[in-house]
């Protein structure tokens, strides 16, 4: 993996998002669970724009866990689609929110989330997924991006962040 840092390609000025302009709307079942127990501590998020041509083919699928609980929530398009187990051994929680990823999103748009650049940037090989850039940001986020669109966003929890 490369240090992107110092890549001449992603040096830049980075602003922070702004909170008011979320591009994504979570559904009833996402909000009453926000409501209920705050944002998930970590997520996993998978974008599939192939899905958008095809009815009844979910095009965002979304795990929130939350490890105080040992739960985690499953989401198809914002529907729930049930409840799993989630590690309780986690510690911290992620600085980011599923909401704020989209399919439309590119790699600046992405760091204009973070406010930041990421720390590294591989190409992932090719049997396992051709064409797919992975992103490793020091705030504890990898994105997925294919084709420069996301399409895979996970959080890990960073001790004491609220």
């Amino acid at each position: 993996m490369n240090d992107l840092r110092t890549s001449p390609a992603l040096v830049g000025t980075v602003t922070p998002w702004a909170e008011t302009t979320l591009p994504v709307i979570l559904s009833g079942d996402q909000q009453r669970l926000v409501e209920r127990f705050s944002y998930p501590d970590t997520f996993t998020l998978v974008l599939d724009r192939e899905a958008l041509t095809q009815p009844g083919e979910p095009a965002r699928l979304e795990l929130w866990n939350y490890h105080t609980y040992g739960t985690c929530f499953k989401f198809a398009d914002g529907a729930f689609r049930g409840i799993d187990s989630a590690s309780s051994d986690e510690v911290g929680v992620a600085l980011f929110r599923p909401d704020q990823f989209h399919g439309d999103m590119s790699l600046d748009d992405v760091n204009q989330v973070v406010g930041d650049l990421p720390r590294y940037g591989a190409a992932v090989a090719p049997p396992i997924a051709s064409e797919v850039e992975l992103y490793i940001y020091d705030q504890g986020l990898v994105v997925g991006l294919l084709h420069g669109k996301l399409m895979y966003a996970t959080t890990e929890p960073l001790p004491g962040a609220r």
